[in-house]
This record gives structure tokens, C-alpha cells and sequence, in this order.
């Protein structure tokens, strides 16, 4: 059962089982284990990879590869890993594999 900062505190109506599809997400913060878990809106086939951080805390993520049999999520993963330091096995996508607004988990 996910906490109530997990479902926009408050803010969004419905269960855990339909928040993930009412767009973006806020920015989690530290769970169990050193874990954080992060709002990610992907922008494929841009010019260049980038990560900006939007005025509403979320990580947007401009990915140089097209949406197409998850090459913009393994890149996503890629470019996640550079920026935060981690290793890419560290970096997991939880919600929205195949959409642009995602939860992502990084150890």
C-alpha cells in the first residue's frame, strides 16, 4: 500500500491502483534501504540527452532515441546512471514503461 506522500499527498483522488495513470508524479523522496524514488517525464528524439529539472520537481529527461522497442528506456536508464553516479543495475523504471511520465527507483 503506497503512503499518502506516494499519492500526491492527498491531492489526486482515487486508490494505488488507479493513481498511476492521472500524469505526472511528485518528487518521493528517501524510502526503506537508502532508496529514492523519483518523477521522471521523458522527451524522446531529442537533439542531445539532458536532464533539466522542471518547476513542479520533476526530472525531465531529454533521450536522442525514438520511443521504439525500449530503446528511450534503456537509454533513460543510461543517462540516469551517468547523472546520479549509480550503477545502471541501481536504476529501476516502477511506473509507466510505456508512457512519458515515469517512477523511478534508484538505489
Amino acid at each position: 500500500m503506497a503512503t499518502e506522500s506516494e499519492t500526491c499527498a492527498g491531492k489526486c483522488p482515487g486508490d494505488d491502483s488507479t493513481h498511476p495513470g492521472r500524469g505526472a508524479f511528485p518528487v518521493f523522496g528517501r524510502g526503506q534501504g537508502g532508496r529514492v524514488k523519483i518523477t521522471v517525464r521523458v522527451k524522446p528524439n531529442a537533439r542531445k540527452d539532458e536532464v533539466l529539472i522542471g518547476e513542479d520537481g520533476v526530472y525531465v529527461v531529454k533521450v536522442s532515441v525514438p520511443p521504439i522497442e525500449g530503446r528511450a528506456n534503456e537509454r533513460l536508464v543510461e543517462i540516469l546512471s551517468d547523472y546520479f553516479k549509480k550503477p545502471k543495475r541501481a536504476i529501476t523504471i516502477l511506473v509507466g514503461a510505456h508512457g512519458k511520465n515515469k517512477i523511478v527507483e534508484i538505489q
